[in-house]
């Protein structure tokens, strides 16, 4: 089983992939009454939050940063999809140095991309012997707009907004695990999450 990394925000999403004028409308709400908007902006971040954890996704391009100790064949980014490899540096002496570019290529997958040593070539030798030798930084998402979020999967959230709005205090079960909410949630909202979900054979690793 694999390591599993940190990945660290450093450049957040600017949007949620559906927005509080969205809601108010899959709800039925008066878009002008502006009561509970704070409670279903609260809905929106939960529920972008849990569809990013169950389907292994970012939605809305967000930047991350990732450490590695050391250069391995390929180097497997559990954040998806990958839209740009920003950054690729080792340490020498305790200064960080750019990889040179000739000496790999990520690939374009649709669950987890990797970084991949080319054929017949080797990784820096001068590589400090230490943890987080390695520093990575990568864009993921499904793009900067909220369009760019495939419909079905936007249409699914809203449904589960909709879901723990109507049903707020009805449920018995702890919501808190995967097996429960799964038991909560209408088979259409499953059904799409799990269209899309990462299935990793390697280990659990995210986040």
């Amino acid at each position: 089983m694999e390591r599993a990394y940190t990945y660290e925000v450093i450049t957040p999403p600017a949007i949620y992939p559906i927005s509080l004028a969205d809601v108010k409308n899959h709800l039925k709400l008066d878009p002008n009454d502006d009561s509970q908007d704070l409670y279903l902006e609260f809905l929106i971040c939960s529920v972008t939050k849990y569809g990013e954890r169950y389907m292994k996704r970012i939605f809305i391009n967000t930047k991350f940063r990732n450490y590695r100790d050391i250069f391995s064949n390929y180097i497997k980014l559990r954040r998806s999809k990958l839209q740009s490899l920003d950054l690729f540096e080792y340490l020498v002496d305790d200064v960080f140095t750019t990889v040179p570019a000739d000496l790999y290529y990520n690939t374009e997958e649709t669950g987890f991309s990797k970084i991949a040593l080319k054929t017949d070539e080797v990784y820096p030798t001068d590589i400090d012997a230490r943890m987080q030798a390695i520093k990575i930084e990568f864009t993921a998402g499904y793009g900067a707009a909220e369009n760019d979020v495939p419909c079905d999967l936007r249409l699914a959230l809203l449904n589960h907004i909709a879901k723990v709005y109507e049903n707020r205090g009805d449920c018995d079960a702890d919501i808190s695990t995967t097996d429960n909410i799964e038991k909560f949630l209408p088979q259409t909202v499953l059904g799409i999450y799990e269209l899309y979900r990462i299935r990793d054979y390697e280990g659990d690793c995210y986040p």
